[in-house]
């Protein structure tokens, strides 16, 4: 599984040659509909030059431009990683929001950590459960068969091989 289905689209989107004041504006309207942590910085082909934290933002003066003020070394995550990549990338770094972006560096969308930590934490809880009920399975004596909501067969105990409502092949 890849990173992608967690993403949503970043809201505070700037040019390098927008200022400070202008971002400041923007941000503005942005966080009546939504929580900004950082503003992000885009060429004009989507292509991620740089982030902006809203101390910057705050400390600077509303003339500059915003590539005065960015942080040019931008850690972004790849949007085909896979999950367990991803979050050994962000072990040590303690962001709240980090960017994602495709195979030519633009941005496509931004993850929240804690959305990485769920999913990864309800699978191990998912992958638990599992194997206790699967040993509680291997200890009965009786046919236990498990349907998807579909009817299809996700898994049986004892000899029987198809649903009860399907022909054996």
């Amino acid at each position: 599984d890849s990173i992608g289905r967690l993403m949503e689209p970043p809201l505070a989107v700037f040019l390098p040659q927008q200022t400070v004041g202008e971002a400041i504006e923007t941000i503005r309207e942005l966080v009546k509909q939504a929580f900004i942590t950082y503003a992000w910085v885009l060429e004009a082909d989507g292509k991620l030059v740089g982030v902006i934290t809203m101390r910057d933002l705050l400390f600077s003066e509303k003339s500059q431009t915003l590539s005065d003020v960015m942080l040019r070394s931008v850690f972004a995550l790849t949007t085909t990683m896979p999950l367990i990549d991803a979050m050994k990338l962000t072990l040590d770094k303690h962001f709240p929001v980090y960017p994602v972006v495709d195979d030519d560096g633009r941005l496509t969308l931004v993850v929240q950590v804690n959305d990485l930590t769920d999913l990864h934490l309800a699978r191990v809880k998912l992958s638990a459960s599992e194997r206790r009920v699967r040993a509680l399975l291997a200890n009965i004596s009786d046919t236990v068969t498990v349907l998807s909501p579909a009817g299809e067969l996700l898994f049986t105990t004892g000899e029987q091989q198809t649903a009860p409502d399907q022909p054996a092949n």
